[in-house]
């Protein structure tokens, strides 16, 4: 159930052009086209927000996120697909071990 709503929050917090998928027994990726990293930041604060909103306790579904963002220059430093996934995951770990319901932004 926690999984079923939070890829329906994800899903109303993006853009239409933006990709959600599935990443891990737990783990969300979204892609976010043509973006700066104060927009990833944005849009992390927008799903925080509504998990508070629309999971509280007595609704039943209660849980926490933890969000990594990576911001991609593209062209201007070339990277691999396996090393964006790296540093986003790398983010990803920090956001966790400071606690539920938070994002960190990639160094």
């Amino acid at each position: 159930r926690c999984l079923k709503k939070l890829a329906s929050i994800i899903t109303r917090s993006i853009r239409s052009g933006d990709v959600a998928s599935r990443y891990g027994p737990d783990e969300f990726a979204i892609l976010l086209a043509q973006c700066r990293s104060s927009d990833g930041v944005r849009c992390a604060a927008r799903i925080l927000e509504s998990i508070k909103t629309r999971c509280r306790s007595g609704e039943g579904t209660r849980f926490t996120v933890s969000i990594g963002i990576l911001h991609y220059q593209g062209a201007r430093k070339v990277l691999r697909p396996e090393e964006v996934l790296l540093r986003a995951e790398r983010t990803l770990r920090r956001a966790k071990m400071r606690g539920g319901n938070r994002y960190q932004t990639a160094a």
